[in-house]
């Protein structure tokens, strides 16, 4: 078969580069062979043809490919991958369906038909109809196709490109919505939620610790800096144990975070997030800042929206795709990520720049954007 690793001819011993000459079975042991026609004679022994290997994503999830290192980062960035000894396998839950789809296409594997088509539930179908029939453009109404598939998801897209109505749009009916926003956006919410989600109630949070479990078809809103103190443990700002009674109503509660890169440190706000994040049933967070001052700040904004362990394989993982060491001095020191690190991110995060989606976007757009707490200060 061709030979695929430098090495010297077993006849003359010139040196034979990889890729180049042919590699022979003799005696029940591999050996190298120039391009000579001589040493070939002289071995007596005929060359094999190249073999021929597949490159597929079977129905059960199991992927044939041949070796070559540069696919490995690909391939360990699929949803659910994992080695058994032999090949292998990646997730074909729904959710992931979509990145395995991505990546296959990215290696060029042959998928299996019934892998081709991600199942989508009543409520994801009717999410997105509702998006296409409120005026969505298309890379929207793929958001929004994009987090009603997903339970924890990190919606990143550029400031302007309508985060909020990819969010609302892709709540299912009767959602149960806590809704944690900066106090300057709470009327925001309010106003795009009575505009594109008007089945859905919205209940606004004012005081200091004010707390109230959403009901059936309804949004809280409440403001990061009055969640309840109980939510965090006040000595190391760690999250904190949730009261059974309170657990019982989470576990059916839809969690939004706007503006995430405030929830990235070790504060008492992120650990209080981290808290809810943990109990919820779902959870989208959503920004348009990216997170690139430092590595700490994505580990904190994806470990808050119980996202760390999925995208990044843990606090080990994290270390490995950023290169992070113990300092000298005490601390991490970080290098330059891992050509994986972007894609593994892509398990849970979707982001367009401005400049991907410009050609679905009009001219020039025209918005009141309401506001609060501000009065005259906005007066010139």
């Amino acid at each position: 078969m061709q030979n695929r690793f430098p090495g010297r001819c077993a006849t003359c011993h010139t040196h034979v580069a990889e890729g180049a000459g042919q590699a022979v079975r003799l005696s029940g042991k591999w050996v190298v062979l120039c391009a000579s026609t001589a040493c070939a004679g002289r071995v007596n022994a005929p060359v094999l043809p190249a073999q021929k290997t597949t490159a597929a994503l079977h129905a059960d999830g199991r992927v044939e490919i041949p070796y070559d290192p540069a696919t490995l980062p690909l391939i360990r960035s699929m949803p659910g991958a994992r080695w058994d000894g032999a090949a292998w396998t990646v997730s074909l839950a729904a959710e992931d369906r979509p990145r395995v789809l991505e990546l296959a296409a990215k290696l060029r594997l042959e998928v299996a038909p019934e892998l081709q088509e991600v199942p989508l539930t009543a409520d994801q179908v009717a999410a997105v109809e509702r998006a296409r029939a409120g005026g969505g453009y298309p890379f929207q109404v793929e958001g929004v196709r994009w987090l009603a598939l997903r339970d924890h998801a990190l919606l990143a897209d550029d400031m302007g490109l309508g985060k909020t109505f990819q969010v609302l749009q892709s709540l299912p009916l009767d959602a149960r919505v806590l809704a944690v926003v900066p106090a300057s956006l709470k009327l925001v919410w309010r106003d795009e939620a009575a505009r594109w989600r008007p089945d859905l109630r919205v209940t606004i949070l004012a005081g200091r610790d004010a707390w109230q479990m959403p009901g059936p078809g309804e949004i809280v809103l409440v403001n990061y800096d009055i969640l309840p103190r109980w939510l965090a443990s006040p000595a190391k700002g760690q999250a904190a144990p949730v009261p059974p009674e309170i657990a019982a109503g989470l576990r059916h509660v839809h969690l939004v975070c706007d503006e995430a890169h405030k929830v990235k440190g070790r504060s008492q706000r992120s650990a209080r997030v981290r808290t809810l994040a943990r109990a919820c049933r779902r959870v989208t967070m959503l920004t348009g800042t990216p997170l690139v001052g430092r590595p700490f700040d994505l580990w904190g904004t994806l470990d808050s929206g119980d996202m760390a362990g999925e995208a990044l394989g843990g606090w080990k993982g994290f270390l490995r795709l950023f290169c992070g060491r113990k300092g000298l001095w005490g601390g991490y020191e970080f290098g330059a990520p891992l050509p994986e690190a972007a894609e593994r991110l892509r398990r849970v995060m979707l982001r367009r720049r401005r400049e991907e989606v410009l050609p679905d976007l009009p001219r020039k757009r025209y918005q009141t954007i309401s506001t609060n707490e501000l009065g005259g200060q906005l007066r010139i």
